[in-house]
């Protein structure tokens, strides 16, 4: 199962030579924002480890350091796209682009596949695109400005079929479990969908217990951190796994 295929090659560091390159380049860059002294207007709805009704201007070191996805996570988001193969991916969650650049560098050594990345917040689009630039992945990545209601409506209407979901947006319960049921429409009959931080707090390790449960989901994984659904056109029996990032 590609899934697990990815957990064990990160596992046991199994990269070939073209994907060291790539992991190092994408980390090269994320490792530059704890230095950096650049501000973009940040709210608790895209920085839910703010807590509290935060509305404020931050460096982007300090949203790097609270909201962007770990070294680990990034690296396992490019291992499971390239086992994959995804022809069309979607994010719900760009923040400053860390997760999008692991996943674009994915695709851009498949050879195949585009990446559509939403996040409600303006600078932080306008940071994650500057990434994408000087990874020269902009031919992989697209970046959708928009709440995500309006715009999974507006894919619907254009009956997009994503075979890639990565949401990490919005970390409560019941806002977990509306993107969810939003996503249905514009699901490839086989998909596979990342969702991050289910144990971040007790609304969202209900979301995950709640939506692995949906009878569209043929297997769950647990990762700890992240939770894995994966939906396929036919199947016998449901199947429930734990697994380790390490």
């Amino acid at each position: 199962m590609p899934c697990f295929s990815a957990i064990d090659s990160v596992n046991k560091r199994i990269f070939s030579e073209r994907e060291r390159k790539w992991i190092e380049t994408v980390w090269r860059l994320q490792d530059e924002l704890p230095q950096s002294k650049k501000e973009a207007f940040a709210s608790n709805h895209g920085l839910p480890y703010l807590g509290g009704n935060v509305c404020r201007s931050l460096r982007l070191a300090e949203i790097a350091r609270i909201s962007s996805v770990t070294l680990l996570c990034g690296i396992f988001l490019f291992k499971l796209v390239r086992a994959l193969r995804p022809v069309l991916c979607l994010e719900l969650g760009t923040c400053i682009g860390v997760s999008a650049a692991y996943q674009g560098a994915g695709l851009e050594l498949n050879r195949r596949g585009k990446l559509l990345t939403v996040e409600k917040q303006r600078d932080l689009i306008v940071s994650a695109k500057k990434k994408f630039t000087r990874l020269k992945l902009n031919h992989r990545i697209a970046t959708k400005l928009g709440n995500f209601n309006s715009t999974l409506a507006d894919l619907a209407r254009e009956k997009k079929a994503f075979d890639f979901v990565f949401i990490d947006g919005h970390h409560e319960r019941d806002a977990t479990i509306s993107d969810f049921k939003s996503l249905q429409p514009i699901l490839a009959k086989q998909a596979v969908i990342i969702f991050d931080d289910i144990k971040w707090s007790k609304g969202m390790r209900e979301a995950w217990n709640i939506i692995k449960q949906d009878s569209r989901i043929a297997i769950d994984i647990d990762l700890g951190r992240m939770g894995i659904c994966i939906i396929e056109g036919t199947r016998s029996g449901k199947k429930s796994f734990n697994a380790i990032l390490k």
